[in-house]
């Protein structure tokens, strides 16, 4: 027969357990876990904030970060309409900002009453505007990104961090020939096949 766990262990087990679900209290998520588009092509991201266990969520900071540090895609736009976060730690973004690995302006917001706290749900942040580099090819991981120790900010001014950052996996596909760079390669393969056969008749 197994013995019953002392109570200390059990302490502790409950101590353990409270951190993890204070932890997942509060999470980004995004409504696209995948994307595919074209090298040069725009995209957008909207990024939403859940809040379990009535967490007093008052605020966030964050950034957007290119997993494979490649350069090749840039922050160029963010519209916030519909959510509650509308006051802005940066007010105005610049007009592209390079993921390199991060872009170059923090992102948060909090809510205009800096006593206020948001409550249960799933929250709008804002939608985000991406461009990928004209060379980009393959698969990306964009997700957000918190100085170790930050992420979310309570309605008494205690920084925590997130349960859980948000992540959007990127599809560049493979640069498709221009018309005219396909009508010269037909072309040329019509030309290679009409000598082999002259000269093997």
């Amino acid at each position: 027969m197994k013995k019953p766990l002392s109570k200390p262990v059990l302490l502790l087990l409950l101590l353990l357990f409270s951190a993890l679900t204070a932890q997942a209290a509060v999470n980004f998520v995004t409504d696209e876990t995948n994307i595919t588009i074209n090298p040069g092509d725009t995209f957008s991201v909207t990024l939403r904030v859940e809040v379990t266990n009535n967490e007093p969520l008052n605020a966030f900071d964050f950034f957007w970060k290119d997993a494979n540090a490649s350069g090749k895609f840039s922050l160029i736009g963010r519209d916030i309409t519909g959510s509650p976060f509308t006051f802005l730690g940066t007010p105005v973004l610049p007009p592209s900002s390079l993921l390199n690995p991060v872009n170059s302006s923090p992102l948060g917001a909090a809510l205009e009453d800096y006593s206020a706290a948001i409550g249960n749900g799933m929250w709008l942040i804002g939608r985000y505007s991406f461009l990928a580099d004209a060379s980009a090819v393959g698969s990306y991981v964009l997700q957000t990104y918190s100085q170790p120790g930050d992420g979310w900010v309570s309605n008494n001014f205690t920084a925590h961090e997130l349960g859980q950052h948000a992540s959007v996996t990127i599809t560049v596909a493979g640069a498709v020939p221009e018309p005219a760079t396909s009508v010269f390669l037909a072309a040329a393969i019509a030309l290679t096949f009409a000598f082999i056969r002259r000269r093997h008749p």
